[in-house]
């Protein structure tokens, strides 16, 4: 039996401060060593790890479709730096643009 999860998805509010975004020094590595040890995709169903601003998942629901993580860019500092590295991953060149207008 083969079993599948779905990414690890950190949802990130409008904090532009380290401090406040809820993703710490040490949760950073963790997952930027997990981002490193995968392989890229292209496809969003094999992204290991997802940085994304908390708009994503409201948009992704009411689409019915998970969005395109590119357009989610997050506000903190780290945040950004963790988003960022899902996107060299292949992570943010999924989904659809937003039908947010």
């Amino acid at each position: 039996v083969e079993s599948s999860s779905g990414p690890l998805v950190f949802l990130c509010d409008d904090s532009s401060t380290n401090k406040g975004c809820g993703v710490s020094d040490a949760l950073f590595r963790q997952a930027k060593k997990l981002i490193e040890n995968s392989p890229a995709s292209e496809e969003a169903e094999d992204a290991r790890v997802l940085c994304l601003h908390f708009g994503w998942l409201f948009d992704s629901i009411s689409c019915a479709a998970p969005m395109r993580a590119a357009a989610y860019e997050p506000s903190a500092p780290r945040s950004r730096a963790l988003w960022a590295l899902t996107a060299r991953n292949g992570a943010a060149a999924t989904g659809d643009e937003s039908q947010v207008y």
